[in-house]
């Protein structure tokens, strides 16, 4: 599969995300949050994935930093699920394993739970705002998934923002994309359960 365009597979589930998320709004166009707003959902199975390293260029060609406004996860029935909103078009990002998780900073390692680890790096982006607030809930979020078991910010630096998935074991994992004219800006990745693939 090439890794900087959409299959058809991928385009059914863009038009069908956007659908599901245009009906998860609110009125004046935000999202919403409440327990039953509908997700959007890949209907290709079984699971088709990969465990290389991804690199998407989302072709926005913007200078300006996007900002994380919400990081999510949960249980989507064969996988797990992340969803990454911001306030602005998605960045470009990275996907891949790691050894270990590091602190972009300093180098040093970082304790999170899981014998796997997915890396996804986004550039450029920011987690917190001009006054160096965090914008999102939580950067470090324990999990009782299947697979995905934490969730933790390692870098939120000079325009770059870094997250691990600790994982119960390397799967296969997939991902897509919304950003304008959508009215959310949106990373999904999914990974696969264990014994899926």
């Amino acid at each position: 599969m090439n890794r900087f365009k959409f299959t058809l597979a991928a385009i059914a589930v863009v038009a069908v995300a956007s659908l599901a998320l245009l009906a998860a709004c609110n009125d004046d166009g935000t999202p919403g949050d409440g327990p039953t707003a509908p997700r959007p959902t890949f209907f290709n199975a079984p699971f088709e994935g990969t465990r290389d390293r991804i690199d998407q260029y989302t072709g926005r060609g913007r200078t300006v930093e996007s900002t994380v406004q919400r990081v999510e996860a949960f249980d989507g029935g064969p996988f797990d699920r992340m969803e990454f909103t911001f306030n602005d078009s998605v960045p470009d990002y990275t996907i891949e394993y790691v050894e270990a998780p590091i602190a972009c900073g300093s180098g040093l390692p970082v304790e999170v739970a899981g014998a796997a680890f997915l890396e996804i790096r986004m550039k450029p982006t920011a987690a917190h705002d001009e006054a160096g607030v965090g914008t999102i809930a939580s950067s470090d979020m324990l999990l009782d998934l299947p697979t995905l078991l934490e969730l933790k910010t390692t870098c939120d630096f000079e325009g770059e923002v870094v997250w691990i998935a600790g994982l119960s074991e390397e799967v296969e994992f997939r991902h897509s994309f919304l950003t304008s004219p959508f009215p959310v800006h949106l990373i999904i990745i999914d990974v696969d359960h264990p014994g899926g693939n």
